[in-house]
């Protein structure tokens, strides 16, 4: 495990501009991390350097990462702190730009592959904010910090967990510190066993964990409480003899500073739990359809935190699988013709149900799809509240007519559309339940796009339109007017019989014709409108001449 300590300073009245990186500093040779070698597939994204190593990376996820950051950054402009857990966090790329441009405060970084532990290692270490003052304000009580002996000029390194040692300060006179910490326990609690300058000392408190004097614990409020004075622990109870378990709100709550571990993400989101160690966003780019890790994610959220979740199951919310969601998501998903923004609501729906058991509500404030992949994910806000009556039930596609409708739960057994005459009809295929509610929040959007143009994301002179275009489409989906899913030009044509007509075309005349209608940023070639799929032919109709 590896722990950076970061230096201290107060956090902005306003959100400054994203920072340009900085050339790494350089490491000395004394102790090098084991196994470390030059790392090779070197990219650039937003400004910063990374490297991917072996590790799974898709350039085309850049939109997905830049939603995630300015949703952070508002997050932190708004509450004035921003921890972040990146639960499965490949090269380590989320986590670098979650620090160096949301200027998050602390960010845990953690992947079960350990093989990717050096590539992660590499790219959090080149942003200098992350140990440029090392431990030199923890140390100078012990006598070693700013004489050059400690190294106020970053000559402490990170902390570097391997085979359950904790090495601390490794400055370039060569002078090591060495503490200990034992090994994990199968509850995978982590105790502190520190000794240095120290006596071992023996467990206390009516919990039985170990404690011992530490150097450089900080409480909650930023005071020091080196060499054990007195650090209060939340039950209110003096923890002087020094930290419960390993947790890095016990190492300097306001020092800016990462971990990077290999544990499995559930795991992870457990202990954080029974820690009482919250997060205030929590990312978990997961892969297929696995939602084991919900409700533990949902257990280590703050009040008001957000969840940034992710599926990547094209295939089960294309209704080739209605068993396998059902599993998954609580959903039975059969097959419509937007079954890609099916899969968004999908996603959402599962987290609905699984937030629901826990007490809490959780509302989406954007909801982003890219084919390549395909990627289907969702930035949530997670509130003190009860399952929804509204925004989560049924919704249905007639292969008849083509239209489609949302069913509320006491609507069960009553589902038919009215092209049977509200009667039963085989045509009609229902899915659910699944969240029917707006999948962006407007005014989320809205200041999304004002950061973006702040930063240089976006405008004339970006020299890159896609997040400008992708954002304003989103805005766009938020009229209120507009129902769930979207209708295929493709479809129009096809049940119209003729060839398909532009977009913009559809859209100009829909307008004039009173309806709401907007761009899709799901399906290119597609328009949500609240106007009926015969009337949508009609259009067409004019539109040919016909």
């Amino acid at each position: 495990m590896i722990i950076s300590h970061l230096s201290n300073s107060p956090h902005p009245s306003s959100l400054p501009p994203a920072p340009t990186p900085k050339s790494p500093t350089k490491i000395p040779k004394q102790n090098p991390i084991p196994n470390a070698s030059p790392i090779p597939n070197s990219h650039t994204e937003r400004g910063l350097k990374f490297t991917v190593g072996d590790s799974f990376f898709r350039h085309e996820s850049c939109a997905g990462r830049d939603l995630g950051v300015l949703a952070a950054a508002l997050y932190k402009k708004t509450k004035g702190n921003l921890r972040v857990l990146d639960a499965m966090c490949g090269c380590g790329i989320r986590s670098l730009r979650y620090l160096s441009q949301a200027n998050a405060d602390f960010v845990w970084a953690n992947d079960g592959n350990e093989e990717q532990r050096n590539t992660i290692l590499s790219n959090l270490k080149q942003e200098h904010r992350f140990w440029k003052h090392g431990f030199d304000r923890a140390h100078q009580s012990r006598g070693y910090g700013g004489d050059g002996n400690g190294g106020s000029d970053g000559s402490l390194k990170n902390r570097v967990f391997d085979n359950g040692s904790l090495q601390i300060g490794v400055s370039d006179d060569g002078y090591d510190e060495f503490q200990r910490i034992r090994d994990f326990g199968e509850d995978g609690s982590q105790e502190f066993n520190l000794c240095n300058d120290h006596s071992q000392s023996k467990p206390s408190g009516e919990d039985g964990f170990s404690r011992s004097h530490e150097i450089g614990v900080f409480r909650e409020d930023g005071h020091n409480c080196s060499q054990g004075s007195g650090v209060l622990r939340e039950d209110g109870r003096d923890g002087s003899r020094g930290c419960d378990n390993f947790s890095e709100r016990n190492i300097g709550f306001e020092d800016r500073r990462w971990v990077v571990t290999h544990f499995d993400a559930t795991r992870l989101l457990v202990e954080r739990y029974l820690q009482r160690d919250y997060y205030d966003l929590i990312d978990i780019d997961s892969f297929g359809s696995d939602t084991t890790f919900l409700q533990s994610a949902f257990s280590s959220m703050k009040l008001g935190g957000l969840m940034y979740i992710t599926s990547t199951d094209g295939y089960s919310s294309g209704g080739h699988r209605p068993y396998h969601t059902l599993a998954s998501y609580g959903a039975y998903v059969r097959h419509f013709p937007y079954a890609n923004e099916v899969g968004l609501r999908m996603l959402i729906g599962g987290a609905v149900r699984e937030a629901a058991t826990l007490g809490f509500y959780i509302l989406p404030l954007f909801s982003y799809y890219s084919y390549h992949g395909p990627i289907f994910r969702v930035m949530l806000r997670v509130q003190r509240g009860k399952l929804p009556e509204s925004h989560y039930g049924f919704i249905s596609y007639c292969n008849k007519c083509g239209d489609s409708q949302a069913f509320s739960w006491d609507d069960l057994g009553q589902m038919c559309c009215a092209c049977s005459n509200n009667h039963v009809s085989h045509s009609l295929v229902v899915s659910g339940p699944l969240w029917t509610g707006p999948l962006h929040e407007p005014v989320t959007i809205n200041n999304m796009l004002d950061l973006a143009n702040q930063w240089g994301w976006i405008g004339p002179d970006s020299g890159d339109t896609h997040l400008e275009k992708l954002m304003k489409m989103m805005l766009a989906e938020c009229d209120p007017r507009l129902p769930f899913g979207y209708i295929k030009l493709d479809e129009v044509s096809r049940r119209a019989k003729l060839n398909t007509p532009g977009v913009n075309a559809m859209m100009n005349i829909l307008h004039q014709e009173g309806f709401a209608v907007s761009r899709s940023h799901i399906e290119a070639n597609a328009i949500k409108t609240n106007c009926p799929m015969t009337t949508c032919i009609q259009f067409a109709k004019q539109l040919k001449g016909h």
